[in-house]
């Protein structure tokens, strides 16, 4: 009879010492610690017998599968549970049906660790007994079942995670239809259709979400039906057995499905994603504008525009940025106001780059004025986008560009306290626009985009100026090219006289 006092005669047990890593190579335990140990499984002692197990799955010997496979008689649970995490950390395949075995242990706690550990083996012979597992008595096992098959991806247990996705535990439920999304077979449609009904608003995000994994287009109609009004089971615990239309009041669940409509890529969602852009929630409407960037249809000009005066930054950002992707010369005079008027940075970046993608020449004025704006980057945009416009008209402003001073330090930057700012928002960083030969100052942009332009006086002025190439040098000009400068400036880009 095992006691856990009664201590054995033949001596202390050694220390187990966890393997250790040096200069790459793992450090082997000792062969007399690992027969101690070995030894002490036969140990009358459970705190004995619960080290030594522990201690020969630190040790990663081969020499332990054996005498812990048999260790997975003992009586005591726990024992067996220590011993299923040990042949899990050993990942020697010798313990796979053992542990299939284990799959049918009394203690569910040990069936648990049982299939956390046939995941790691990822053996086909452990796809039948983990669909077998979907029926345990245990929710918890019932769960880590429906988790461990969709990692493991066999097709083979599609048709019994269909089954189990009508599990009254509602975790079982959502990972099983998590489970299908890795398989990605379109036998599970159907189910996942129905799974949109669910009680429980975490099993119908996941039905959305594996259903815009699918792409299945006969997901569209009931997943737009998700964005309005749909019918819903009762909760299990009622006893009246029909549905109940109610409005989905989840944020996430909106979001999930706008994206889960953008992955199937039906031209159906587009005006009820467009609807979205008036959901209460911010996020619905960020991800609502994302999606119809990916659709890139001409029907979400005019709400994308009417959401640059959205209240959130984050809205009129990313409404921006998708017209600047649709580049529909609709929005030119929307985006000019937008630019003159708006608070943020960002948006105003935005805006700059969506006009130099569209290219209208209404936009060069706008964009001459930006390179006064009191933020580098936009000013940058801005001069990027005057070179792609090609307007010679935009030369001359410029050239004054390049001569605007430096504001004045502040005080935390004065006593050097001040923080270095962080890249914005899809723009790589300085050392990476440097190693792929992209202007990193402003005055490299400056200089880039008259070269675009072309200009042939201002090129000679810049070449008087020791300003050429991609790399300006950093010496002052001479005097006298600086006195000479302002006229020659005023020249460029100036009309012709008239001829007497």
């Amino acid at each position: 009879m095992e006691t856990r006092n009664n201590k054995e005669a033949t001596g202390a047990l050694p220390k187990p010492v966890k393997p250790t890593r040096e200069a790459g190579v793992e450090a082997k335990s000792d062969y007399a610690d690992v027969l101690a140990h070995i030894k002490a499984l036969d140990s009358s002692d459970l705190e004995i017998r619960a080290t030594a197990v522990q201690a020969l799955g630190d040790f990663g010997d081969p020499r332990a599968v054996e005498p812990l496979i048999r260790s997975l008689s003992c009586t005591s649970w726990k024992i067996r549970v220590l011993v299923v995490e040990a042949l899990h950390a050993l990942k020697d395949f010798r313990a796979v049906e053992p542990l299939i075995e284990s799959l049918g242990d009394p203690e569910f706690r040990v069936r648990g660790a049982a299939v956390d550990a046939l995941v790691a083996f990822n053996d086909s012979r452990s796809v039948e007994p983990l669909m077998k597992a979907l029926k345990d008595p245990n929710r918890a096992v019932r769960r880590k079942a429906a988790e461990a098959l969709g990692t493991l991806g066999d097709t083979k247990a599609v048709e019994s995670l269909i089954t189990a996705i009508e599990d009254p535990c509602r975790d079982v439920r959502r990972h099983c239809a998590l489970a299908l999304k890795h398989l990605g077979n379109s036998r599970a449609v159907e189910p996942l259709i129905g799974a949109l009904h669910d009680p429980d608003h975490w099993v119908r995000e996941a039905a959305a979400e594996t259903l815009g994994e699918i792409g299945d287009e006969r997901a569209v109609a009931p997943l737009l039906e998700g964005l309005v009004m749909q019918p819903r089971k009762r909760s299990l615990f009622d006893k009246r057995k029909d549905e109940v239309q109610v409005r989905e009041t989840n944020s996430a669940f909106r979001v999930i499905v706008i994206k889960a409509l953008e992955q199937i890529g039906d031209f159906r969602a587009v005006e009820p994603i467009i609807q979205c852009l008036a959901d209460p929630e911010h996020r619905v409407r960020v991800t609502a504008i994302s999606a119809l960037a990916s659709f890139c249809d001409s029907r979400s000009v005019a709400p994308l525009v009417k959401a640059l005066k959205d209240g959130h930054r984050i809205v009129r950002l990313k409404a921006a940025e998708t017209l600047g992707i649709i580049a529909d010369s609709q929005a030119i005079d929307a985006l000019i106001q937008t630019l003159e008027t708006e608070s943020s940075r960002d948006v105003r970046r935005a805006v700059a780059v969506a006009l130099r993608v569209i290219g209208d020449s209404k936009a060069v004025d706008p964009l001459i004025e930006s390179l006064k704006d009191p933020d580098l980057s936009v000013r940058c945009a801005a001069a990027e986008a005057l070179g792609e416009l090609g307007d010679v008209k935009a030369v001359r402003p410029l050239l004054a560009a390049l001569n605007i001073p430096k504001t004045a330090p502040t005080f935390l930057e004065r006593m050097g306290l001040a923080r270095r700012p962080k890249p914005l928002p899809g723009r790589p960083s300085r050392a990476r626009r440097r190693e792929e030969g992209e202007p990193v100052t402003f005055r490299q942009v400056v200089i880039r985009a008259i070269e675009r332009i072309g200009d042939e006086r201002a090129l000679d002025l810049l070449l008087a100026e020791g300003l050429e190439g991609d790399e300006p040098r950093l010496a002052e000009p001479k005097p006298k090219a600086r006195l000479r400068a302002p006229a020659e400036v005023s020249e460029i880009a100036a009309p012709a006289p008239e001829a007497g």
